[in-house]
């Protein structure tokens, strides 16, 4: 990008963390814009001082098509709204690629409650794993937990109980299995819990069964 900027009175601005941090959410913002768009996208940019060298960037790969204000806008009626159908199938591409947040939008435009629900959950799960480098133990616990609870809603059991055992919350996770009549991981999680009334009664039960 910098060769094409040569010509760019300005030259190239110097990267500030504090006066530029806005970009990373302002990119990612473009991004879900760009890709959500099924035929054409305008962009309306009320400041093209500050806008100069992207554009320069976008034009010289003949990305854009520049429309001068004297023009007036086109016919914005031209953009075709996009059915359920075609959201769904989106979002199904953004879950595949592990894009879950987009993904919960695109599912929650197609009413697909289910597959909303689950890339929630997954998303939540993203949040939750992201967090352990920034944040402290209570708070990485909540997001877990929130993680779990998501997985529960989508009857995902493996899941729901793997994230209560990610942050040593064995007895929940025995819980669950419990709940679901898998009795002998149960009673695995019980025992790492020190809950050995809980364990007992679940081996009982897998003796049982067994018998």
């Amino acid at each position: 990008m910098r060769g094409i900027l040569e010509g760019y009175s300005k030259g190239t601005p110097i990267f500030s963390n504090e006066k530029h941090n806005i970009i990373s959410s302002e990119l990612k913002n473009l991004y879900a814009a760009v890709t959500r768009a099924r035929h054409r996208l305008w962009i309306l940019d009320d400041n093209s001082e500050q806008s100069e060298p992207i554009l320069a960037y976008w034009k010289h790969h003949e990305l854009v098509r520049v429309i001068p204000n004297t023009e007036g806008l086109p016919n914005l009626s031209l953009a075709r709204k996009s059915s359920p159908e075609e959201w769904n199938e989106r979002g199904k591409t953004f879950f595949e690629r592990k894009q879950y947040e987009q993904a919960v939008f695109c599912f929650k435009k197609s009413k697909n409650e289910q597959n909303r629900r689950l890339a929630d959950a997954y998303h939540l799960r993203q949040i939750a794993r992201t967090s352990i480098r920034n944040f402290d133990e209570e708070t990485v616990k909540s997001k877990f937990i929130r993680a779990a609870e998501a997985f529960k809603i989508c009857s995902r059991v493996e899941q729901e109980a793997s994230y209560y055992q990610d942050v040593d919350m064995h007895e929940e996770a025995g819980d669950v299995y419990a709940r679901e009549g898998m009795y002998e991981s149960a009673a695995r999680c019980y025992n790492k819990a020190k809950k050995w009334r809980k364990a007992g009664d679940c081996f009982e039960k897998v003796n049982m069964y067994k018998q």
